[in-house]
């Protein structure tokens, strides 16, 4: 049996509604002492309506999402995702049209495989390519000679016999950077 008096705090369990700001408690006590009074989110989504169906429906979709990558290949895995579930078909979102190409192989037992898991008949799968990320365009980086390279250049075009590539060489050791 414990010494600790009965109304002491134990650390180790969570806060208490009464202690908790936004506990539903007295959000509620506060709503019905003033109507404009804000509600806790949990009161909103746990009404039957268009939010607690919209819930239920991401819920569904992210454990059938978790389900799906993980009968896929592992180098697939992060490139693809299941975006929609329709009576119809699932459409799966693929990065690029390269990942498409290798997922539309893989489809047909990709399908079997989820159909043997959920236990029912799964619809068509179709593929959808949409880049997560836009790639980055980068400017070329500009490629400087040194001056030391310029002097190795010039030495070797002072050594080649071929009066052309000699020329050559030295018209590009001419392009070095400038001392700073």
């Amino acid at each position: 049996m414990s010494n600790r008096p009965k109304n002491s705090k134990d650390s180790s369990k969570p806060l208490l509604e009464k202690d908790n700001i936004l506990s539903p408690t007295l959000l509620q006590q506060s709503r019905s002492s003033n109507p404009s009074a804000p509600r806790h989110v949990s009161s909103h989504i746990c009404k039957p309506g268009a939010l607690m169906h919209l819930v239920q429906q991401t819920d569904k979709l992210v454990r059938l999402n978790r389900i799906m990558r993980a009968y896929l290949p592992p180098h697939m895995q992060d490139h693809a995702r299941l975006i929609a579930v329709h009576e119809q078909a699932w459409v799966i979102q693929a990065d690029s049209s390269a990942w498409a190409t290798r997922l539309r192989y893989a489809l047909p037992s990709l399908r079997q495989q989820l159909s043997d898991h959920l236990k029912r008949d799964v619809p068509v799968l179709k593929l959808k390519v949409q880049p997560t990320a836009e790639t980055k365009t980068t400017e070329p980086r500009r490629l400087t000679l040194t001056q030391q390279s310029a002097s190795f250049i010039k030495g070797a075009a002072d050594s080649i016999g071929d009066e052309r590539l000699g020329a050559a060489l030295l018209r590009l050791a001419s392009h070095a950077r400038k001392a700073s």
